[in-house]
């Protein structure tokens, strides 16, 4: 069964780490361009791999290893960013109705209070 489990709380600490995996991977891997057309891939472990933006589509081989990683590495762990303020204005408005009706504010994970309530 799926169970929420909390991941940080509003004053800072977390209980999960985020990791820089961007730039990790970038190390070791090459970028797929146009990757989000496809839907179909074929990892065989070799570093090479089969694409098809369909079922019915051409597949596409492509070798995306630079190197291998090291094994028992991780990337590092970063502060995650928190929400920009449009993205806190933007959860403020769709969270809108639920907030005024219990008459909680969702203060500092989203301080509604810097947003016109509407």
């Amino acid at each position: 069964m799926n169970v929420g489990k909390l991941v940080g709380s509003e004053n800072g600490p977390t209980q999960v780490p985020t990791y820089d995996w961007t730039k990790y991977l970038s190390q070791y891997f090459s970028r797929i361009k146009g990757i989000k057309s496809s839907h179909h891939f074929h990892f065989d472990g070799t570093g090479m791999i089969r694409i098809k933006e369909n079922i019915e589509a051409e597949e596409v081989r492509l070798n995306v290893t630079k190197l291998f990683p090291p094994q028992n590495t991780m990337p590092n762990i970063v502060q995650a960013p928190g929400l920009s303020v449009q993205r806190q204005a933007y959860f403020t408005r769709k969270s809108n109705h639920l907030w005024q009706k219990t008459n909680r504010i969702l203060s500092p994970l989203c301080p509604v209070s810097q947003y016109q309530r509407r």
